[in-house]
């Protein structure tokens, strides 16, 4: 089974970072964001957080007030793309980014901030929806237009490099994405400081690497470290340290103690339901990641009985067509066979 994956925070700076202003071509603020009316301006500072069904309320007003070819409009379009991907339409969350991107680069042009950032997240779902081929060759053109551009010091910049090396490691080379890494977190704690969100990200992502490596103890001691600082810095319930902690869980089980890795993943599971509530894909991550450690524990009627119900929540939730859905379908077959042999 392929490991649930810890979320790519440090890749897409989309979710933390949305509403930084927009640029013109020489990275200065647009002077045209003061024309809005008041009421509309409070709605826009709030949609990065909003439900998807908000911003699609909002988008017409948008359009009326703004037109299509104004930044906030297209701000909003790529919002609800993230927000497809989020409900498990990687493939809607692609077409809609790849929309903005065209968008972007016949209104502003191949070297705007606004398109550059989008081409950033368009190849980060591309890597989130299993296209790592295509998103490395994007990540690849992209990097050194951004650092030109942007500076090498700069977070999307940065965040660009954490994408390129993801999209190496998934392409079948994690040693490859490890020396990338290690080189990453190096500059982003000299650029940024060593407790900034992106440098711990980087960080669980070079331990997730480190596993996928072939080396689980020096993952299981690199998630170790990272989740202290993560509760120190962001909070023990932050949707990154829990992510963290997952991956801390599946180093402890491929590093010998499964029945360790099924304890700590039977607290996250608690912690998840009471932070993010029973349907958030992360929930029903870490209850992959229990039902497959439970197995390997020594209970795989336990483990085939965790995978029936967690395929329910999964068809309901995210849908047939998510790349997990198939994972977990697979999972069920093996232990509901190992049961029956037992």
């Amino acid at each position: 089974m392929a490991p649930a994956r810890a979320p790519r925070c440090a890749c897409q700076p989309a979710r933390v970072n949305r509403l930084a202003p927009h640029r013109n071509r020489r990275g200065k603020p647009s002077q045209h964001r003061r024309s809005r009316p008041a009421d509309l301006q409070r709605s826009i500072l709030k949609f990065g957080d909003a439900e998807p069904s908000a911003i699609e309320q909002l988008l017409p007003e948008a359009l009326a007030q703004f037109g299509p070819d104004h930044p906030n409009t297209l701000r909003m379009r790529d919002s609800l793309a993230g927000w497809r991907a989020a409900v498990g339409d990687l493939a809607g969350s692609v077409k809609a980014l790849e929309d903005v991107v065209a968008e972007s680069q016949r209104i502003f042009g191949p070297d705007h901030f606004e398109t550059l950032t989008s081409r950033q997240r368009l190849a980060s779902y591309r890597l989130i929806a299993g296209d790592a081929v295509r998103a490395l060759v994007e990540f690849e053109r992209l990097l050194p237009r951004m650092t030109e551009l942007l500076g090498p010091a700069d977070r999307w910049t940065l965040a660009t490099r954490s994408g390129q090396a993801d999209a190496l490691g998934e392409n079948g080379d994690p040693r490859g994405a490890v020396a990338a890494l290690e080189q990453l977190v190096r500059d982003q704690a000299r650029y940024l400081g060593p407790d900034h969100p992106d440098t711990l990200s980087t960080r669980m992502l070079l331990a997730y690497f480190l596993g996928r490596a072939g080396d689980p103890g020096a993952a299981r001691f690199a998630y170790a470290d990272v989740v202290a600082d993560q509760v120190r810095v962001l909070g023990p319930d932050h949707p990154v340290t829990l992510g963290s902690r997952r991956g801390l869980a599946r180093s402890m089980g491929e590093s010998g103690d499964p029945v360790g890795a099924r304890a700590a993943l039977t607290a996250l599971s608690a912690d998840h339901l009471r932070v993010q509530g029973p349907d958030d894909p992360q929930t029903l991550r870490t209850r992959e990641e229990l039902a497959r450690w439970t197995g390997e524990a020594g209970n795989p009627t336990a483990a085939a009985a965790a995978l029936a119900a967690l395929l329910h929540d999964q068809l309901r939730v995210l849908g047939p067509g998510h790349p997990r859905t198939a994972e977990i379908r697979k999972d069920l077959a093996r232990w509901q066979a190992a049961a029956e042999s037992s």
